[in-house]
C-alpha cells in the first residue's frame, strides 16, 4: 500500500469543518448571519439568562458567541435556546 496516500488522506488540510446547507433551518439562519449582533434567551434548569454577543460559530449541538465589550466568549448548547433577538437585518439565503 501507500503510506503517502494515507498520511496525506486525514491531514488537516483535508477536512471540512464547515456544515452542509441541508441542514437544520436554525442553524442555517444563524451560519448565515455570523458576525452579526444577537441576544440569546436560554433557560438553563429553569433559569432565564440572556447572552449578548456577536455571532462567532454554530454547528448542530451549539452556538458559539463573543462579547467585545466584556470580552467573554459563551459557548451556548442549542438545545437551551429559546429565541434569538437580532439588531440587523437577517439574510435567509
Amino acid at each position: 500500500m501507500n503510506q503517502n496516500y494515507y498520511s496525506n488522506l486525514f491531514t488537516p488540510s483535508n477536512i471540512n469543518y464547515e456544515l452542509p446547507l441541508k441542514q437544520t433551518t436554525i442553524q442555517n439562519i444563524l451560519r448565515l448571519n455570523k458576525g452579526k449582533k444577537v441576544t440569546l434567551y436560554t433557560t438553563f434548569n429553569d433559569l432565564k439568562e440572556t447572552f449578548n454577543g456577536i455571532i462567532e460559530q454554530t454547528n448542530l449541538d451549539h452556538i458559539i458567541i463573543s462579547n467585545p465589550e466584556s470580552g467573554n466568549w459563551y459557548l451556548i448548547p442549542i438545545n437551551y435556546l429559546d429565541y434569538i433577538k437580532f439588531y440587523e437585518n437577517v439574510n435567509f439565503n
